[in-house]
């Protein structure tokens, strides 16, 4: 029988090489086996060549975790070429502090970094205080001369990533070479922290020195463009260049650029001219556009058109933006198909909890809770503190307080630290249920995790104390919320508070401190406040507050406004001047509750004339109403003698 022909180490690095190259994980890991199991002194702990070879194969087939088993078996000291390769896959891992962690261990270990090392760390900074550490080790190493225009592409980049756009350009400025890639680096680095009249014009002075953009310039400068004409001059640059139909990169990024600038007719456009090179990226960038721009309908058209071509596969972010504009349209059957799309394709798994909230939503948004509930506990395993608000958030929108409370108290027991927005939402179960001795749990619970001065939470425990009745306790809290948090919400929260109580002088106290204070009033709080005088019988103060609007604070007051008026001047008996009134509406037409609350008052005062008026009115604008017919029927009863 002939005998197996035996491998030697140049046999086995071939092979290692050839796994690497194809990506073929399940091959490296049988010939990883074969050296252990049939090559004895061919392992890696006694064969620092064949162990790198091991070592670059689990990186290049992205099996991470057996590489670095791998390096930490590798004899005697490890090149530098193999610490740079570590850190390297830790930092494109995301795992940027177990990167600086290795890059630390490396100079423990007696290595110096080459300049491929410090770009590569540079890439893994994740802060710029950090990056300035590296920075003056290269100042130190000397390899700042050397590999000037390289190590300076890095730092850009990296302060860019870091939102320190003044320093990238501290560095951009005081680089004697430039290339391509510097540009785009400091373009990038301007585009990210907002600073995009410096991106433009970085882009522009690019362009007067010479330099072509290439696609990830195009992507960067594209990011900028807040003025639709400067990404229109882009546009036909990436477009003249070919980079639409070659790069899909560069084509989203012009779709994207004009749906956020509302031009979706020109998004649009650009879509259709590249729909033979359509990736899944396109379809979800033009959804997104549309979505934005609140066309729901389109999103999930073009999300139908795409399943249709039957070459373009839905991905995670497909789903995820078709399930939230079914849930904006409350398009439940549409949003159940969809549902059932991701469950065929395998995308509803446990370690996808975007895709899991979004269907938590659609189903809480259309009233079916219990579907909700159930798909919640079905992912149970992966229950985290965005499901839970999403679920307690669905159970809130319906008026479902006790169940909402419910899952907030599953969440403490999982041991899930809630969010201010958590709290903002239990806070106002509280509130509807009367629930104060819960709500004092909750606000300790909030003081315990620091959040009890976060505005969100402030203002609910001021809305829940004062719906609860604690007006002093809600006075408290607002009185010790930081200045800057006494946002026109908290202000109009805390005049709620005393206005709910009949506290209508204290109301009005809030009120005035807040035009003092120079806090900008909604109209919303105007019917708070036009209600409360109505409710109080507050006729002078009603008018003098409706009279305020236009002539102290620009507001121009709508049909609820002047229903607020008109339902006190009918309670008192001016059925007149009501009806003077209604004629002052924008539009000339009050709606059927005016009409109904007028009706209402002609009753109560006995003005049969006025009420045939009015009832006209409210049944011409809802026919089938019967309680029009059935007030003036009393009306005309009670004139009979």
């Amino acid at each position: 029988m002939e005998a197996k022909r035996s491998i030697d180490a140049e046999g086995y690095c071939s092979l290692l090489r050839a796994c690497g190259s194809s990506r073929s994980l399940d091959d490296g890991w049988a010939i990883h086996a074969r050296i252990i199991a049939h090559s004895a002194g061919l392992l890696e702990s006694s064969n620092p060549f064949l162990a790198a070879h091991l070592f670059h194969m689990y990186l290049r087939c992205h099996s991470l975790r057996d590489a670095i088993e791998v390096f930490d078996r590798i004899p005697g000291r490890r090149s530098v070429v193999l610490w740079t390769a570590a850190i390297g896959a830790y930092a494109d891992a995301g795992q940027s502090s177990t990167a600086l962690r290795f890059y630390r261990r490396m100079l423990l270990d007696g290595e110096r970094a080459d300049p491929i090392t410090f770009i590569t760390v540079l890439g893994a900074c994740s802060s710029a205080r950090l990056g300035e550490a590296i920075y003056f080790q290269i100042l130190a190493s000397g390899f700042g001369r050397s590999h000037a225009t390289k190590l300076g592409n890095a730092i850009i980049s990296m302060y860019g990533r870091c939102g320190s756009a003044g320093s990238a350009a501290g560095i951009f400025a005081g680089m004697r070479e430039r290339d391509l890639i510097t540009w785009t680096s400091m373009i990038h680095a301007f585009a990210k922290t907002g600073q995009n009249r410096d991106a433009i014009l970085c882009f522009r002075s690019m362009q007067q020195g010479g330099f072509r953009a290439n696609a990830v310039t195009i992507v960067s400068v594209l990011g900028a463009c807040s003025d639709v004409e400067d990404g229109r001059i882009i546009h036909r640059i990436a477009s003249d260049a070919g980079f639409l139909r070659e790069n899909p990169l560069a084509a989203n990024a012009v779709i994207n650029m004009y749906g956020k600038s509302g031009n979706l007719a020109e998004a649009r456009g650009v879509f259709r001219e590249i729909y033979a090179s359509q990736c899944v990226i396109s379809w979800n960038t033009m959804m997104s556009a549309c979505i934005q721009q609140e066309r729901d309908e389109e999103a999930l058209a073009l999300f139908q058109e795409m399943i249709s071509t039957g070459s373009i596969a839905p991905d995670n972010v497909s789903c995820v933006l078709a399930l939230t504009a079914c849930a904006n349209l409350e398009a439940l059957e549409a949003g159940e198909a969809i549902h059932a799309i991701a469950l065929e394709i395998g995308l509803l798994v446990i370690e996808n909890p975007v895709l899991i909230n979004c269907v938590l939503h659609l189903y809480g948004r259309c009233g079916r809770l219990d579907r909700a509930a159930a798909i919640f506990r079905e992912h149970r395993g992966d229950e985290s503190l965005v499901s839970s608000n999403t679920i307690i958030g669905a159970f809130a929108q319906h008026g479902r307080w006790k169940e909402a409370l419910a899952i907030f108290r599953g969440m403490q027991i999982a041991g899930i630290r809630p969010s201010k927005l958590t709290f903002a939402a239990v806070l106002d179960g509280c509130a509807n249920l009367s629930a104060l001795a819960e709500g004092r749990s909750i606000h300790a619970l909030a003081a315990a995790l620091g959040l009890e001065q976060e505005a969100v939470v402030a203002t609910s425990l001021v809305d829940m104390y004062g719906r609860c009745g604690c007006l002093a306790i809600a006075q408290g809290i607002f009185d010790g919320m930081p200045a800057k948090n006494k946002n026109e919400l908290a202000w109009s929260t805390l005049f709620g508070a005393y206005a709910h109580r009949g506290r209508l002088g204290q109301a009005m106290k809030i009120l005035g401190r807040m035009q003092q204070e120079g806090v900008k009033i909604h109209p919303a709080l105007f019917v708070s406040v036009l209600n409360s005088c109505s409710h109080a019988g507050m006729l002078e103060e009603c008018l003098r507050q409706f009279a305020s609007m236009r002539l102290d604070h620009g507001i121009q007051p709508k049909v609820e406004h002047f229903g607020c008026v008109i339902d006190l001047l009918g309670r008192l008996g001016a059925l007149a001047e009501a009806e003077r009134f209604m004629g002052r509406i924008p539009g000339g037409r009050p709606n059927l509750l005016i009409w109904m609350s007028f009706l209402g008052s002609c009753r109560t005062h006995s003005d049969l004339e006025r009420a045939k008026r009015a009832a006209r009115e409210a049944i011409a604008l809802e026919p089938r109403r019967s309680s029009s017919y059935a007030v003036l029927a009393s009306v005309i009863a009670a004139q009979k003698p």
